[in-house]
């Protein structure tokens, strides 16, 4: 297991962090368009990472509060050709899937990047969506049109 601290901010101006960025010389490693696949697990956090630059297998579990994060977390660095993926999914099921483009910075030991997240592709949304449709549907048995039209309602809040 090894340890990071993680800290995250948004920015309207990503142009001026790599500006910035590179007046401290920090190391340019390049742009990596990554895909990020999370899976549903119990504890912590299951992401396959597909990229140009980096790809890796990685459970982490860490706090979901603002600022510095404590991520304790194990790597692992799969064949290209693996079946993991398609492993992961069949045995757990896919919570998220994040489509991003990375600029990727090092300063001695500290990295650094800025993302340009292109999709987010949320399917706990549609799951919760299936849930109301199932107990609505267990509730009240057939729906009648008034009941349809709030339901629609409910969906487009989603």
């Amino acid at each position: 297991m090894a340890l990071n601290i993680k800290i995250k901010a948004r920015s309207k101006d990503p142009a001026s962090i790599k500006e910035m960025l590179a007046s401290h010389q920090a190391d340019f490693k390049g742009v990596d368009h990554q895909l990020d696949t999370y899976f549903n697990v119990p504890n912590g956090r299951i992401k396959f990472r597909e990229g140009n630059i980096e790809n890796y297998l990685i459970h982490y579990d860490r706090p979901n509060r603002a600022g510095p994060k404590k991520s304790i977390y194990i790597l692992y660095h799969p064949h290209p050709d693996s079946s993991l993926k398609q492993l992961l999914t069949q045995a757990n099921g896919i919570l998220i899937v994040v489509d991003k483009l990375r600029s990727i910075y090092l300063i001695d030991n500290v990295k650094s990047h800025v993302d340009e997240v292109k999709i987010w592709i949320i399917l706990w949304r549609l799951k919760r969506l299936i849930l109301i449709v199932r107990l609505a549907r267990k509730t009240l048995g057939a729906m009648s049109i008034l009941f349809k039209f709030a339901l629609l309602k409910i969906i487009s809040i989603f």
